[in-house]
């Protein structure tokens, strides 16, 4: 998880790589890596950020609005779905 994480961080990668590289880990975030990853969702590349969002979805509903509510006004769309999809 480490590696991936790294990874999706390492702006020298193409963005997809990252991308993918979050995908990878599905939606089982340990509560530790939560930091690591809210910092993606301000990543400069709108698909790092909507993937990020699906690594959210194990966190309480409360704690998981509050870290993707400011990407419901991203300039991009599907950041925008990606995060109100994975607030329900």
């Amino acid at each position: 998880m480490d590696a991936a994480l790294a990874l999706a961080a390492d702006p020298a990668q193409p963005a997809i790589r990252r991308a993918r590289a979050l995908d990878a880990l599905g939606e089982a975030l340990p509560p530790d890596k939560t930091a690591a990853v809210a910092t993606l969702l301000t990543d400069k590349e709108a698909v790092v950020r909507a993937a990020a969002t699906r690594l959210l979805r194990g966190l309480p509903p409360a704690e998981r609005a509050k870290l993707l509510a400011p990407l419901l006004a991203d300039p991009v769309a599907s950041v925008r779905i990606a995060a109100a999809m994975n607030m329900a």
